[in-house]
């Protein structure tokens, strides 16, 4: 729609991380406070809130070897438990697929795929993701990342 504009900005999510049993189960609840969000769209409208709840289970599949990747995959979905006017208003579940390689005791770099539902007013469709970080261990409890 001409001179439609979406702006919005986020804190940044809170994750939480819980390991179960071994090193292969990993419990995920996340949170997405939202400060500000503006949309211009035949009139304006801004607040701020909290996206809808995140909640996966990570389950490792494969430890790095030689070339081969660690891998993992995370059954995910998002709950309709947002603020008015941040959330999607239906549950919508995902798959996302993790792998990655340790370089060396310092660097690591690794790739997420992944595939959610998603709806907007023209009805759902699948929405895809693509990200690829640089890890950097900065001791053995504190690490970095980059990632685009």
């Amino acid at each position: 729609e001409a001179g439609a504009r979406t702006r919005s900005h986020s804190i940044g999510e809170l994750l939480f991380r819980y390991g179960v049993y071994a090193d292969w189960l990993e419990l995920r609840l996340g949170v997405s406070p939202v400060a500000e969000s503006v949309r211009d769209i035949g009139g304006s409208a801004s607040g701020s809130g909290v996206q809808d709840l995140y909640l996966g289970t990570k389950l490792a599949l494969t430890p790095q070897a030689g070339v081969l990747p660690e891998m993992a995959v995370v059954p995910q979905m998002t709950v309709p438990t947002g603020s008015d006017g941040f959330g999607a208003d239906a549950t919508l579940p995902g798959v996302n697929w993790l792998y990655g390689w340790d370089v060396n005791e310092f660097l690591s770099t690794a790739g997420s795929t992944q595939v959610n539902r998603a709806v907007d007013g023209g009805g759902d469709y699948a929405e895809w993701a693509q990200s690829w970080t640089v890890g950097y261990g900065l001791t053995d409890r504190v690490g970095a990342y980059t990632e685009w």
